[in-house]
């Protein structure tokens, strides 16, 4: 041990309250146990009224030993106590089975036995494990018992695959939809509340979302309609009476608009299916030409009441603009259906009002077949069935045209700088063309004459300017001021 070293007394001449001071004191020294530090705690305590109250040691605490640098590589050896105890579940439950074993049955000897044993043993760490031998006898693992996935062997090409049957797709079938909607509606007949009760009701079991142009087919045409315009002929049953098509050839208009009421509710009830009944019209109407007489007249009001209601778009007749339907007048004639069920209707304004909208009067013309394109043509074809308002909306459209073309010929020619009297000769035969009156003409004339220059900004030389300028079109003027209008 190393010498000790002798505590001093000190008096400190401080006032009267209590003051802590924490010091470092060297009891002794060893080079095998290094430093000892221990610190002293010295409390003042007035002992009178003096000002030099007695400093006191009052008590000693050891402090964590300084530990020494440790070499790189060094073993370092720890306390017993420091070290962990491995886990050992089984050492456990042998030392515990060892101790019951001896007990026998006797249940006052068990309770002696485990309550002396967990001074030994860490019941607090293998807890689960005692209550596991005391009811199992042994300790209780889990046994997985879901059974690992098989391996894949190698399939040979062509070799059918078994799937689960949650992974199997639903197999695409039109024709059993075709026949359960056919067996709903045939049980209607014609009542259309019974019809609209049937169609909300089969779209909770039926996907319309994947078969709703077969149920538009259905309800129009009553089966599934196939290129050619016919019916698919596959299963036993394939067309059901409730149907546009199947309604009384004596069109009543009553009947019809129950026919609307019930695509109305129909596509209320399902809102994805207003844009599939938009494409799937546009393919029935080019089947117009295989359809009957009856049934194409039938269809034409339906359109007429499906387009009034907002269901189809008026553009939705362009699809008419078929090559095959034109030649054979039946996309004008269907055209013609159209307009004359909307004026018997809802009135001439209203169609009118209708058809300006959608810009439909610019396409008319493209209704009348290559070999017939005269005005003489489409003129008898509108007046014939009542229709004069509709050739008015399409001449004042069509005239309107024809001025723009004529002051683009003018300004063409103009830019070209081709001799006046050439351009005089192609508008006067242009205007010819499509009656343009000559007063028209000239207005069209000075219009594009006078946006040839940049004006004077100055006000006092715009006149000059203009004289001069109009000067060099005299001719242009002349060539179409015969007449004192």
């Amino acid at each position: 041990m190393g010498s000790h070293k002798s505590f001093k007394v000190l008096y400190i001449s401080l006032p009267t309250h209590y003051l802590n001071i924490y010091c470092t004191v060297l009891l002794f020294h060893t080079p095998f146990f290094g430093e000892i530090k221990f610190r002293a705690k010295f409390v003042l305590i007035p002992v009178s009224r003096a000002r030099s109250p007695l400093l006191l040691l009052v008590n000693f605490c050891m402090s964590q030993k300084v530990e020494k640098p440790v070499l790189s590589g060094q073993r370092i050896k720890t306390r017993k106590r420091d070290e962990k105890e491995r886990y050992d579940p089984v050492g456990f439950r042998d030392a515990i089975i060892s101790g019951l074993d001896k007990c026998a049955n006797d249940f006052e000897a068990i309770s002696r036995f485990l309550d002396g044993a967990g001074n030994k043993l860490d019941y607090r760490r293998y807890g689960e494990n005692l209550f596991d031998i005391l009811i199992a006898g042994g300790i209780l693992v889990k046994t997985n018992f879901c059974m690992s996935q098989k391996v894949e062997k190698p399939v040979l090409s062509g070799q059918r695959i078994k799937t689960r049957k949650r992974d199997e797709k639903e197999r695409y079938d039109p024709v059993g939809f075709r026949d359960a909607i056919i067996s709903g509606l045939d049980k209607c007949a014609n009542d259309f509340e019974a019809i609209s009760r049937f169609l909300d009701g089969a779209g909770n079991k039926l996907d319309y979302r994947r078969y709703g142009e077969n149920l538009f087919d259905i309800l129009i045409a009553g089966g599934i309609l196939v290129p050619g315009g016919t019916l698919l002929p596959e299963g036993e049953t394939c067309k059901t009476e409730a149907c546009i098509f199947n309604s009384p050839d004596e069109i009543s208009l009553e009947v019809m608009k129950n026919w609307e009421q019930v695509f109305i509710k129909l596509m209320r009830r399902y809102k994805y299916l207003e844009k599939i009944f938009q494409e799937e019209i546009k393919k029935i109407l080019l089947y117009v030409k295989y359809f009957q007489p009856t049934d194409r007249k039938k269809l034409s009001l339906m359109m007429f009441l499906w387009i009034s209601n907002g269901s189809l778009p008026f553009s939705s007749v362009l699809t008419l603009n078929n090559s095959h339907l034109v030649k054979d007048h039946l996309a004008l004639d269907f055209l013609i259906d159209i307009f004359k069920w909307w004026r018997q209707e809802k009135g001439v304004t209203s169609l009118h009002s209708a058809i300006k909208k959608s810009n439909i009067e610019s396409h008319l013309m493209t209704f009348v077949p290559d070999n017939k394109q005269s005005h003489t043509y489409f003129r008898t074809a509108f007046e014939e069935n009542g229709l004069d308002e509709i050739l008015k909306l399409y001449y004042d459209q069509h005239q309107l045209q024809a001025k723009k073309e004529l002051q683009t010929l003018l300004s063409d020619g103009l830019a070209e700088n081709k001799a006046l009297r050439d351009i005089i000769s192609e508008l006067r035969e242009y205007a010819t063309k499509e009656n343009i009156q000559e007063h028209e003409t000239v207005c069209i004339i000075w219009t594009t004459i006078m946006a040839l220059p940049e004006w004077n900004k100055k006000e006092e030389l715009v006149t000059d300017q203009a004289v001069r300028h109009l000067k060099q079109y005299t001719s242009l003027f002349s060539g179409f001021a015969q007449n004192a209008r």
